[in-house]
């Protein structure tokens, strides 16, 4: 499926001798028009299975680093303030925007949530580098959960593992007559790219509810009982149909949009405080083209 990522571009280049990261690429890149610093400084080059952003940094002859190029290599995200749907008691949740990435991916630190989030944090007082502890697909949109401080973080992530916190989200699929109005799924779940029925796999559980029909388009809320990668998608497409866009599921619908699959609502207990967090009605029309205003190129 297309997106404002593209697909990063990977190469391996071998250092003849001893030298600077910096000199290597230079080298290599010496008939492109590529800024060497910039593509360094955004991360966009491992070594030995690590991100080195030093362009100072040596390199030993024969090593040979891994060199990925992307068409948002230098963009930024920028968290606005109508993206933060609750920042209380040391839990952050935000509205992630279909086509930016939860996390870094291996072409760049910077272009993701998880980056503009601990750069907002910052602002507010916050010295902590934070991590997602729920996530989302790239073209899927929605409430990202995060916490503001260590130990906040540890224990949402005690949470998560007690399977403690209950996500809810929206989705759309073409129907012809009158779709189900309920139906449940449990299977065991591989991934290999894509999810897939295996006997050997991790258990699985989700629940639709139909909502609504217009326009030949059934529109349910799902509820997932485990958190497995691609579950709501290969779980809808085994029961209903592939979701709108999901092409990857077999959808014959283009949405550049991203995927008629949305997280609205996570709901967990919270310091003796049941927290119900609703993603706001304002919010589920956002996509991310490349005029909207949290992009920094």
């Amino acid at each position: 499926m297309a997106s404002l990522h593209g697909n990063a571009h990977k190469r391996w280049v071998t250092a003849p001798h001893r030298m600077t990261l910096h000199c290597l690429l230079q080298r290599y890149f010496k008939k492109g028009d590529v800024d060497v610093r910039g593509l360094i400084e955004a991360g966009g080059v491992w070594w030995q299975r690590q991100r080195v952003t030093d362009p100072t940094h040596l390199i030993e002859a024969h090593d040979t680093v891994m060199v990925y190029q992307s068409p948002t290599q230098s963009w930024r995200y920028v968290v606005t303030p109508d993206t933060v749907v609750h920042a209380q008691d040391d839990v952050w949740v935000v509205f992630k925007p279909a086509g930016l990435s939860t996390v870094p991916d291996r072409a760049c630190h910077r272009y993701n949530l998880t980056h503009a989030v601990g750069v907002t944090q910052g602002r507010h007082g916050h010295s902590f580098l934070p991590t997602a502890i729920t996530r989302l697909d790239l073209m899927v949109s929605g409430l990202v959960l995060f916490g503001a401080t260590a130990q906040a973080e540890k224990d949402l992530f005690a949470l998560m593992r007690a399977h403690a916190i209950r996500k809810q989200y929206t989705l759309r699929i073409p129907c012809a007559g009158s779709p189900p109005r309920f139906r449940r799924i449990r299977c065991r779940l591989g991934f290999n790219g894509r999810a897939h029925r295996c006997e050997t796999g991790q258990p699985s559980e989700t629940w639709f509810f139909l909502t609504h029909v217009h326009d030949g388009v059934a529109t349910y809320t799902a509820i997932p009982i485990t958190g497995k990668r691609h579950q709501i998608r290969f779980h809808a497409t085994l029961l209903l149909g592939p979701i709108e866009g999901d092409e990857w599921y077999g959808s014959r619908c283009h949405r550049p949009q991203g995927l008629a699959l949305r997280c609205v609502r996570l709901r967990f207990l919270w310091r003796h405080n049941r927290l119900d967090i609703r993603c706001p009605t304002a919010l589920q029309g956002i996509g991310l083209p490349p005029t909207h205003s949290g992009l920094v190129p």
